[in-house]
């Protein structure tokens, strides 16, 4: 099996973000959970709020 590099899990948050900045990557972020068989509700939030932040969003929450 070859070894893959990894983010450090200190770093693995702003690497993520950093990378949902490209937005084949956030919709494919989007995609892989919506294509769970049975997705948990809990981690829509947590998707959504992980694209958000990588656009410069600071919250789900409306005004």
């Amino acid at each position: 099996m070859k070894s893959v590099p990894t983010q450090t899990s200190k770093n693995y948050h702003s690497y993520l973000i950093e990378s949902l900045k490209d937005p084949a990557e956030a919709a494919g972020y989007l995609e892989a959970f919506l294509e769970e068989d049975s997705p948990e509700p809990e981690l829509c939030y947590t998707v959504l709020s992980h694209i958000l932040e990588a656009l410069g969003e600071t919250s789900l929450k409306p005004e």
